[in-house]
């Protein structure tokens, strides 16, 4: 039922004296196939559904972090996996508190793969998928928010 196979109907179950003995069943089939590739479609299509709202709710939590006091900023430590669009400084970086990777439009130019800094949120909007990330004002008050979040 998980691969989105009906089972078959037609199941016949036979008890052998041995199995009477032992409590066991023996389950045969009619001879009706199970379509996996038919169960192999139906996972595939409902892979990006589970993506969608696996990245709505992980930006409702952000969301909901940036509401709760929106006089401070909401900052993740990020690292540089890499460049997607050199003419535009466009990244991709890994946010390690929330297990995210997300573009990123640079502000101060070019980066490195592998260097690691803190971003803020500047904007989510979880309903249209919409995350902005800019540079953080001051990453020693960040890491005790995080710390102060975590606990």
């Amino acid at each position: 039922m998980d691969l989105g196979c009906k089972l078959p109907k037609e199941l016949l179950i036979i008890e052998n004296s041995e199995s009477q003995e032992h409590g066991n069943i023996e389950i045969k089939e009619n001879e009706l196939p199970i379509d996996f590739d038919e169960g192999g479609a139906l996972f595939r299509a409902g892979r990006p559904l589970q993506r969608n709202a696996q990245q709505y709710w992980l930006f409702e939590y952000i969301r909901r972090l940036v509401n709760r006091d929106p006089n401070e900023e909401v900052a993740f430590e990020c690292m540089v996996l890499g460049c997607v669009d050199t003419n535009k400084d466009l990244y991709v970086v890994y946010v390690h508190e929330l297990g995210l990777e997300h573009k990123y439009l640079s502000e101060i130019g070019p980066l490195l793969p592998g260097h690691s800094f803190w971003l803020k949120v500047l904007s989510i909007n979880p309903r249209q998928g919409l995350l902005r990330l800019g540079i953080a004002s001051n990453t020693s008050e960040q890491k005790r928010s995080i710390v102060a979040r975590a606990a």
